[in-house]
């Protein structure tokens, strides 16, 4: 049961760490999320500012919406995948604490079973002792 308990702290700490993992990579993604908008900002100002676009420069604002699309859903992904972590993380350490109240009640019973057995062993040898002095006196 220790090992189990160890094994579930341990995971419980991993992922932890992907957690924070994700955490970090949320925030990448967000900040370059930002700079994409940024610069679509600035390619729309430009598009508005000319009066005949050009097909290359309208490529390339297609190609940061496409871009700032993507970057939108991996961070949603990104934001789920965090959330299941922590629901599990949470899962395993209420499972932790469970099993350790267990053991410490396992452990607790198994201290008076000891006293209860030791006690009917020192009965026995009391009960034997005056059986053999009855058979003494008669």
């Amino acid at each position: 049961t220790g090992g189990t308990v160890a094994a579930m702290a341990q995971k419980v700490s991993h992922l932890k760490d992907r957690n924070a993992e994700l955490r970090g990579t949320i925030q990448q993604q967000e900040d370059a999320l930002a700079a994409v908008q940024l610069q679509l900002k600035d390619a729309n100002r430009l598009l508005d500012s000319t009066q005949h676009p050009h097909n290359m420069l309208v490529q390339a604002v297609r190609a940061r919406d496409t871009e700032l699309q993507a970057l939108k859903e991996h961070t949603t992904r990104l934001k789920v995948i965090i959330s299941t972590i922590t629901s599990e993380r949470d899962r395993l350490r209420d499972q932790c604490l469970s099993l350790k109240t267990d053991v410490e009640r396992l452990v607790a019973n198994r201290d008076s079973s000891q006293q209860l057995h030791a006690a009917v062993a020192d009965l026995r040898e009391k009960q034997r002792a005056s059986l053999a002095r009855v058979a003494q006196l008669q």
